[in-house]
């Protein structure tokens, strides 16, 4: 398991499946991602969003941590335009793009995976109110 709480990068928010926010983390001090997903959560986007996506920096080390390199990358402007295309699309999945967008081999993709100790995912929680209404209204 690879914890992402410290990733640099940057992240969308949606509310379902619609894009309502894109920021970046990393430029300061104590700006990582969780750190600015709960601020977004105590913030004005309180119970405005439901969902998240990020694309990171940091590489993940063979020891499943971040690596916490701070050294100066030089990629082409080919593979800029390429990462910043891919994100955008990623992002946003408009729907006339055809592609996912063109990462390249260096870029490994990471899923996040619900862990089952947090108890009723989304859905189940969703379908014990829905049944708990149809009692009461019945």
């Amino acid at each position: 398991m690879i914890d992402f709480a410290l990733q640099m990068g940057v992240y969308a928010l949606y509310a379902d499946f619609t894009l309502v926010y894109v920021g970046q983390v990393g430029g300061g001090d104590g700006n990582r991602l969780l750190s600015r997903l709960r601020a977004h959560s105590r913030e004005s986007f309180k119970g405005r969003w439901n969902r998240f996506s990020w694309f990171g920096i940091s590489r993940v080390l063979g020891s499943g941590e971040l690596s916490n390199e701070n050294h100066s990358l030089h990629p082409s402007r080919q593979d800029v335009l390429n990462h910043m295309e891919g994100i955008i699309v990623q992002f946003a999945e408009p729907p006339l793009n055809g592609q996912e967008g063109r990462f390249g081999d260096a870029v490994t993709r990471y899923v996040q995976v619900r862990d089952d100790r947090l108890g009723a995912d989304s859905a189940q929680m969703l379908k014990d109110i829905h049944s708990r209404t149809m009692i009461s209204e019945g």
